[in-house]
C-alpha cells in the first residue's frame, strides 16, 4: 500500500473502497493469470470485477456502525 494514510472506511465509505479495488488491481489479485488478462472480454471482465468489488465494499463500510 501506499505511504500515505488510509481513508476511514466509515467516514469516507467510497474512497476507502477505490483504495482498495486499486490495490487489488496493483497485486493483481482480480487476475487470475497474466496470460489471460489481455484482450477485449477479458479486459471487460476484469473492468466488471472492479466495479463490482468496489459496490460490495462502498456497500460494506456503510453499513459500519
Amino acid at each position: 500500500m501506499s505511504e500515505r494514510p488510509l481513508q476511514d472506511p466509515k467516514q469516507y465509505p467510497v474512497d476507502a473502497a477505490h483504495e482498495v479495488v486499486i490495490e487489488l488491481i496493483r497485486s493483481e489479485a482480480l487476475i487470475c493469470s497474466s496470460n489471460n488478462s489481455y484482450g477485449t472480454t477479458r479486459g471487460e471482465q476484469l473492468a466488471d470485477a472492479a466495479i463490482t468489488a468496489h459496490k460490495k465494499l462502498v456497500e460494506y463500510y456503510k453499513s459500519l456502525d
